[in-house]
């Protein structure tokens, strides 16, 4: 795994639950791989991070996958996080760059515009659960929050962030709380939401040298429960044979044109990684073609 890990809890009598996670080697993985821009690397950062947050709550061989289907620059954000809390993406435009907000800040927002944002549950079944509502902001966070208090009925707060210096990710991170299995007082609505305005920005948490437990204890305080932990990590299934099936599927026409060539390269659009098969690989998949 990367370092990197998130723990979850129950409050205030399990009538809220919450998660907080740092994740910026797997950010940073994902900058690399995809060889992303700032603006890129901050948008599907805290996409990743909000899906690993869900595997915590998530059934036992459950995969999760939000999708951010803007008309922004940045194009299609897809993130898959699976039962073992591990996470894979991709965006459509790993190049896209635009200029700062006035705060200074990478416009998010504006990179990934109006559309909709779907969450799917997939638990192996026939036909996997897919909720959806219109993208309200394309800040993430903000999006997240008004899916779930909207599309699954729980009242949710939501804080992500990715902070990306000149060589790379400094930190990335965020929290998810949620109010469920009960009503909570008015006072205790206020108390929860009042530390949440007066806490810094999540990134200002993390760079501060502020764990994801930490950052519950300060948002909850007293009526935190028993914390568990599980580490988080980037991770592709993709393997040779995989890309080699990719390859078989294509049709008989451009496999001649990649014999002529003498070899061809498959890119997992999940990972980045490319799997290069040669003129003897190409051959045997025409000969097996035209035997049928």
């Amino acid at each position: 795994m990367s370092g990197d890990y998130m723990v979850h809890t129950l409050a205030y009598d399990a009538r809220v639950r919450a998660v907080a996670i740092t994740s910026r080697n797997v950010v940073e993985e994902f900058r690399k791989r995809h060889d992303l821009s700032p603006l890129a690397t901050a948008a599907i950062g805290r996409v990743a991070s909000a899906a690993l947050m869900l595997s915590a709550w998530a059934s036992e061989n459950e995969r999760i996958t939000i999708i951010f289907e803007g008309d922004g620059p940045i194009g299609r954000i897809v993130v898959e996080a699976k039962p073992d809390h591990t996470v894979r993406g991709y965006v459509g435009n790993p190049k896209v760059d635009l200029p700062l907000k006035d705060d200074g800040k990478l416009d998010v927002g504006r990179a990934i515009g109006k559309g909709t944002l779907y969450i799917v549950r997939d638990i192996g079944l026939k036909n996997p659960f897919t909720g959806q509502v219109n993208i309200v902001s394309g800040e993430v966070a903000k999006d997240l929050a008004y899916y779930f208090t909207v599309s699954e009925q729980i009242p949710s707060a939501v804080s992500l962030g990715v902070l990306v210096g000149r060589n790379g990710v400094v930190e990335a991170g965020g929290y998810i709380i949620q109010i469920f299995g009960g009503q909570l007082e008015e006072w205790e609505i206020d108390e929860i939401e009042g530390k949440i305005k007066d806490s810094p920005a999540v990134t200002e948490l993390l760079k501060s040298g502020m764990r994801p437990e930490d950052i519950l204890k300060n948002l909850l305080g007293e009526h935190l429960m028993e914390m568990y932990r599980y580490d988080v990590g980037f991770k592709c299934d993709c393997d040779r044979e995989r890309a080699f099936n990719a390859l078989r599927l294509l049709p008989i026409h451009d496999l001649k044109e990649l014999l002529k060539e003498g070899k061809a390269e498959v890119t997992c659009k999940w990972c980045g990684a490319v799997y290069i098969f040669e003129k003897k690989d190409i051959e045997s998949i025409i000969l097996e073609r035209e035997g049928d």
